[in-house]
């Protein structure tokens, strides 16, 4: 399954190969991340979605195998260059959901700097452009389904209203058919990608297996009751 336009990706993945001791937990795995997109990263406990994170990230080396970013190889760009392209939120650093998106960006500058209210603001309103990628690690682990609802908008804000491009690891089946363009199903070392209609069509066994829970089910039938979300990258 194709894992999007070539000249419309933000970031890629091509042979990432990590392994820990004798477990391979991806094998010459491929990823293309679109430009704009929700994308979910799913799949069963031990498959690798954090390790994968991370691998996005830059913080954790492959075996094998290159990270792309704007078409450069994420391990040359400078600290600097790389915080200004990817920003990380790991799960234990999740979003307020009682607070706006300018309120989450700003507070922690509230806490930690001595800016006026004012220049809180205009830097908050220039962090608001960067980085172009966000990556999130479980942002709804351990939350009730209301303020879960209320991070999945957050998100959903984000994407809309600054344009960035967010990559979610994520359990929770709402979020990834709820928020989601594209959901990534990692099994079995490889990844297979589509939109959640692809998903439901495709034969891959990981995927089926995936999709067959009762808590799956649920989630995508309330996907496909509410008309679903796939116009908006413009997939069928």
């Amino acid at each position: 399954m194709s894992g999007g336009n070539e000249g419309g990706n933000i970031m890629s993945m091509r042979g990432i190969v990590n392994r820990f001791g004798n477990q391979t937990v991806h094998d010459k795995l491929d990823l293309d991340i679109v430009s704009g997109e929700i994308l979910g990263i799913a799949g069963g406990s031990g498959s690798g979605k954090s390790v994968l994170l991370r691998t996005l990230a830059g913080l954790h080396q492959p075996q094998a195998g290159k990270v792309l970013a704007g078409g450069r190889p994420v391990a040359s760009l400078l600290p600097a260059e790389r915080a200004a392209f990817i920003g990380v939120l790991f799960q234990q650093g999740a979003l307020f959901s009682s607070l706006s998106v300018a309120d989450n960006i700003m507070l922690p500058m509230r806490e930690h700097t001595p800016l006026a209210p004012d220049q809180q603001a205009a830097l908050a309103r220039a962090l608001a452009l960067d980085p172009r990628v966000l990556l999130l690690d479980e942002p709804t682990s351990g939350l009730d389904p209301t303020s879960a609802g209320d991070i999945d908008l957050l998100i959903r804000q984000l994407s809309d209203s600054l344009g960035v491009t967010v990559v979610v690891v994520t359990h929770d089946l709402n979020t990834l058919f709820g928020v989601c363009d594209r959901v990534a199903v990692l099994a079995g070392g490889k990844v297979t990608v589509g939109t959640p209609a692809m998903l439901m069509r495709d034969k891959n066994e990981g995927v089926r297996e995936f999709l067959s829970g009762t808590r799956a089910i649920a989630a995508m039938t309330a996907w496909s009751d509410a008309g679903g979300n796939e116009k908006r990258l413009g997939h069928n």
